[in-house]
């Protein structure tokens, strides 16, 4: 009980100390685009907005948990930087295709699986096509989009918007 109480307020704590995420509105197909105060303009990985799974923080660094978000894309589809930076990683993790990108300041967003059109070290900037959805069902039906901040990761809705502020209730 004391592990889940811990678990429940840092997660908490970590959602009260993010900036308040604000919508920004465009009119073209493109995906709507998110502004933070500490990380601004991260945009959607995909054209389609729809989350088929959501992030669970573990309770401990190495517990069960989803650390990500799962977005509905089929095999083929286009798969852009949500944010600028250097590609840090591209390769196989255990049989799935992944591309990581290193934004700087200890931010890194990480996508799979992914066919990947991008080489290691190679600068991208916001919205460049990085790859494409591969047709790979060992860990979703579409595309896993995570978020790590100084090597723990956070929910990307954090960055993209979406999230709700935690509230601590009284016993």
């Amino acid at each position: 009980l004391r592990l889940m109480l811990g678990a429940t307020l840092a997660v908490a704590l970590a959602c009260l100390r993010a900036p308040a995420p604000v919508r920004a509105q465009t009119g073209s197909s493109q995906p709507t685009s998110i502004a933070t105060g500490s990380r601004p303009g991260w945009q959607w990985p995909t054209s389609t907005i729809a989350v088929s799974h959501g992030f669970q923080a573990p309770v401990t660094e190495y517990a069960r948990g989803h650390r990500g978000i799962d977005f509905v894309a089929a095999g083929g589809d286009i798969v852009r930087a949500a944010h600028s930076g250097r590609v840090s990683f591209v390769g196989n993790v255990a049989g799935t295709s992944i591309v990581s990108i290193d934004h700087g300041g200890g931010w890194v967003s990480t996508y799979l699986p992914v066919i990947s059109s991008v080489i290691l070290h190679q600068e991208v900037t916001q919205g460049d096509e990085i790859g494409r959805v591969a047709l790979d069902v060992s860990h979703c039906a579409g595309l896993h989009f995570g978020v790590r901040i100084n090597d723990g990761y956070v929910s990307p809705l954090l960055v993209l918007g979406d999230i709700p502020r935690a509230v601590i209730l009284p016993w």
